[in-house]
C-alpha cells in the first residue's frame, strides 16, 4: 500500500512542480545534488498534494495572536486556478478557513499572493503563489498546507514541516495530519528574487498560525511520534551484515544500520547476502544521518528477481566501495583496488601507498557525495567496467573485471 500511495504522491509532486515552474527549467538543489565536477541528478520537485480521508465541513477557530490582521486581504477569483476546491475556503480578512484548519495570512502578502485549493477523493491542500512570479512563468510557489489521513510522506521524501495531528471532537484517535511543504526548486527570476524572498520568509511562519477547524482538535505531536506505528518500505543494497545487524543503502542514497540483540533476520530466505537487493519493512522514522533510534525492524525480503539482471560479483565490489566511503576508511578501500591504480592524473603503485593517504584530502566532497548517493539498486552493469557515481561519470570510482581471475576491483578513481 505504501508503494502505491508513494507512487501516486510522486506523480502529483512532478505534475504540480512542472505547472509551478512554467518555463523556468531550473533543477532542484538539495543535499544529494552535485554539479559538473559537482553534477546533479536530482529531479525538480515542488509543493504537492497528499491523500486524505473523512473530510467534514467546518469553520475556523481563533487566529494566532502573533499575526497581523488586514480586513482588506482577499483573493481575486480571476487569479485562482479553480478546480472546485476553492469553494471549500472562506475568507475573513486575513483568515482563511478550510474544512480542516484555519490559517492567518501575513499582512505582507496583501495584493501580492494568491491561493489555490486542491481537492479530489484522495487529496486536499491549500497552496500559496507569488502573483508576479507566476505571471512571469517563474513558478512563484511559496508553500502548500496539506492534510493527509497518513503522516505526510512529502516530509520524508521532499522536505517540509510537520505541523500536528487532528482528531475529531469527542474521539481519541488521530484522524488526519497537517504538514507544510515548500518548493525545492527556484521559483523566481533575477528581477523578482528580492520581492519573492520577502514573501517566502513569511511563508516559513504561517505554520505557527494553523489552528484546527470546528469539529477537529489539534494534537501536538512530533513527526516521529506520528510515524511510531506506521510501516514503511525501502528498497536497497546490503552493504554489511552480522548476526544481529545489517547496513543498507537505499535508492535515495540513505545509509543506515539496524542492530540489536532482538533483531531477527532468520526468516530472510537465503539469508542476507552482501551486494544483493532487498526490500526493508520497518516501523517509525529513520532520522537524519541514518538514525534508526526512532524505527523498529519488521522484515527483509530479497527482490533480486524483480530488478534488471545484475552481475552480483560486480555489485558486491560496488557495495563495499560505498561502505568504505561511508566509513571513510582508506584501508578498506585500498583492499578493494588493483594496482597500479589511476587516481586522477596520478598513479598509485601499491596498496600501502593508498592506505597512507588522508581520505578527505585524497577525495573531493563532490566525489564523496556521488558515491554516497549513487543508486546501486537500479544500476545496470554491462561489459567489463562499471562507474560508481550519482551521474554515471566523473566524479566516480571505476571498477573493472579481471578476465583471468573473473574478479572485480577498483582500477580508477576520478575526483
Amino acid at each position: 500500500m505504501k508503494k502505491q500511495r508513494l507512487a501516486l504522491f510522486l506523480t502529483a509532486v512532478m505534475a504540480f512542480s512542472l505547472a509551478a515552474c512554467g518555463n523556468q527549467g531550473t533543477d532542484a538543489g538539495n543535499a544529494q545534488a552535485t554539479e559538473s565536477s559537482e553534477s546533479s541528478s536530482e529531479a525538480d520537485t515542488g509543493a504537492a498534494d497528499l491523500s486524505t480521508e473523512g473530510i467534514t465541513d467546518a469553520v475556523a477557530t481563533k487566529p494566532s495572536p502573533d499575526m497581523e490582521i488586514d480586513p482588506e486581504f482577499g483573493v481575486d477569483p480571476d487569479d485562482s486556478k479553480d478546480n472546485g476546491a476553492d469553494d471549500t475556503v472562506s475568507v475573513d480578512g486575513q483568515k482563511l478557513t478550510t474544512p480542516y484548519f484555519s490559517v492567518m495570512i501575513p499582512k505582507a502578502w496583501e495584493d501580492q499572493v494568491t491561493w489555490n485549493a486542491y481537492e479530489d477523493e484522495n487529496s486536499y491542500s491549500l497552496a500559496f503563489v507569488d502573483k508576479e512570479c507566476e505571471a512571469n512563468g517563474e513558478g512563484g510557489n511559496l508553500c502548500s498546507i496539506q492534510v493527509s489521513a497518513d503522516p505526510p510522506e512529502f516530509i520524508r521524501y521532499v522536505g517540509g514541516d510537520f505541523v500536528c495531528g487532528l482528531k475529531k471532537t469527542g474521539e481519541d484517535t488521530v484522524a488526519e495530519y497537517i504538514g507544510v511543504s515548500y518548493p525545492t526548486d527556484v521559483q523566481c527570476g533575477e528581477k523578482t528574487q528580492e520581492s519573492y524572498m520577502k514573501l517566502y520568509d513569511e511563508a516559513q511562519k504561517i505554520k505557527d498560525s494553523i489552528e484546527a477547524a470546528e469539529g477537529y482538535e489539534k494534537v501536538e505531536m512530533t513527526y516521529a511520534e506520528a510515524l511510531a506505528g506506521v510501516e514503511s518500505t525501502e528498497d536497497g543494497i546490503i552493504l554489511d551484515a552480522a548476526m544481529h545487524s545489517f547496513t543498507m543503502q537505499t535508492r535515495s542514497g540513505d545509509v543506515f544500520t539496524f542492530s540489536g540483540e532482538n533483531l531477527n533476520t532468520s526468516g530472510v530466505e537465503g539469508g542476507i547476502v552482501l551486494g544483493h537487493c532487498y526490500e526493508l519493512t520497518y516501523k517509525g522514522l529513520i532520522g537524519d544521518g541514518g538514525d534508526t533510534s526512532g524505527a523498529s525492524f519488521v522484515s527483509l525480503k530479497n527482490i533480486d528477481d524483480t530488478l534488471p539482471e545484475k552481475n552480483f560479483d560486480a555489485m558486491y565490489t560496488a557495495s563495499q566501495v560505498v561502505l568504505a566511503f561511508q566509513m571513510k576508511s582508506m584501508d578498506a578501500l585500498a583492499g578493494l583496488c588493483s594496482f597500479p591504480l589511476t587516481l586522477d592524473d596520478k598513479t598509485v603503485k601499491t596498496q600501502e601507498e593508498l592506505s597512507s593517504m588522508d581520505f578527505d584530502t585524497a577525495f573531493s566532497q563532490d566525489l564523496q557525495r556521488n558515491i554516497h548517493y549513487c543508486d546501486l539498486v537500479d544500476a545496470e552493469i554491462d561489459g567489463d567496467t562499471f562507474s560508481i557515481s550519482l551521474i554515471g561519470q566523473a566524479p566516480e570510482v571505476v571498477i573493472s573485471k579481471d578476465k583471468d581471475e573473473d574478479t572485480w576491483s577498483v582500477t580508477a578513481i576520478r575526483n
